[in-house]
């Protein structure tokens, strides 16, 4: 009878050895995960601030396409005019 309440005695402490590590490994693998979700947050961010850097380029480049465009349609119809206005020669 004693040896039987001296194995599951074992048996208890064993476990509960077992029970303190994996809880010191939950905690340490807690621990990274937050990190690591910290890292990924951060880099999402800066991809977020280049991506808007980006897009605002971009706007400005559309810009000046639309402004030198409708500079070079109103240069091209001053120049028709004025071909169209000016006297021939015979």
């Amino acid at each position: 009878m004693l040896a039987a309440q001296a194995g599951r005695d074992r048996r208890i402490a064993q476990l509960t050895d077992e029970l303190a590590q994996n809880s010191a490994l939950l905690g340490q693998s807690e621990a990274n995960a937050q990190r690591e979700l910290a890292e990924v947050r951060a880099e999402l961010e800066a991809s977020k601030s280049e991506l808007a850097a980006v897009h605002l380029r971009l706007k400005d480049a559309e810009s000046g396409w639309a402004k030198g465009k409708a500079e070079a349609d109103t240069s091209g119809a001053k120049t028709a005019a004025n071909l169209v206005n000016t006297p021939g020669e015979d």
